[in-house]
């Protein structure tokens, strides 16, 4: 008979009442539940990445779009910023201020806010202050989706 340490004894019993516990069936059962864990996983990463590879495709085309609209417009503001200005100069209001402001609603549509600066339309009535902003809107550029509004002060 051969001999064994108390040690390897143990470990052939431990082995031998796993064994007896588990049949193939239920190690076959385990790893096919391991399995399918990790194919849901790895699926839902894989949709997660595709997810965020066309989100970030739409995004960008989005950002080119809007980067031209914004061109567009800067374009005509600065063309619109020349003529107003031409236009102060030529009704005696040199060196005069202006602030353009524009907000953009979500349907693409922009209103302007034109704030001028100048010592002269502090003694000016309001039908003088309103002939200016008439002679200002000639200066507009056309677009309907554009509007204009003149503060004076």
């Amino acid at each position: 008979m051969e001999r064994t340490t108390h040690i390897e004894r143990t470990t052939h019993l431990a082995r031998a009442a796993h064994m007896t516990h588990t049949t193939p069936m239920t190690r076959m059962k385990h790893t096919t539940r391991m399995g399918t864990k990790g194919f849901i996983a790895a699926t839902v990463i894989l949709i997660l990445a595709a997810a965020f590879a066309i989100g970030g495709t739409v995004m960008s085309r989005e950002r080119k779009t809007e980067e031209r609209h914004n061109g567009y417009y800067a374009a005509l503001e600065e063309v619109y910023l020349d003529d107003m200005r031409q236009a102060l100069e030529d009704g005696g209001f040199h060196d005069c201020g202006i602030t353009i402001r524009w907000v953009c609603d979500t349907d693409g549509s922009r209103e302007y806010t034109v704030q001028l600066h100048h010592r002269k339309f502090a003694r000016m009535s309001d039908e003088e202050i309103a002939d200016v902003e008439a002679v200002l809107s000639g200066t507009e550029f056309e677009d309907e989706m554009c509007s204009f509004r003149y503060v004076v002060g």
